[in-house]
């Protein structure tokens, strides 16, 4: 699955638009969206690179480094963060057949 598609799979699990998630929009929906579309991709062996070529308006740091930071913190105390991003994953194993 191409790096667009993950994004594309993710912003639709979590209601929220690709547009707003590669803007520098601080919405909680559209932060934990790309903050699970990089986990998913970091977890797939994706390079940084083309990674970073999805957030085109965003900065290196702010799309690795924010999004690993905010995803150790978020997984273990957010409750509503842990459901969607098993929601994603769950989507993701059902979309490359590994279920």
């Amino acid at each position: 699955m191409m790096p667009a598609d993950v994004m594309a799979l993710v912003a639709n699990v979590c209601g929220v638009a690709v547009a707003d998630m590669q803007s520098h929009t601080r919405d909680r929906s559209a932060v934990n969206a790309r903050t699970i579309t990089v986990m998913l991709l970091i977890e797939e062996s994706v390079c940084n690179t083309e990674i970073r070529k999805l957030f085109p308006l965003l900065g290196r740091v702010s799309v690795l480094y924010v999004c690993r930071y905010r995803f150790d913190e978020l997984i273990t105390s957010d409750k509503q963060f842990q459901r969607l991003y098993l929601a994603c994953i769950g989507c993701y194993c059902e979309a490359i057949g590994d279920y």
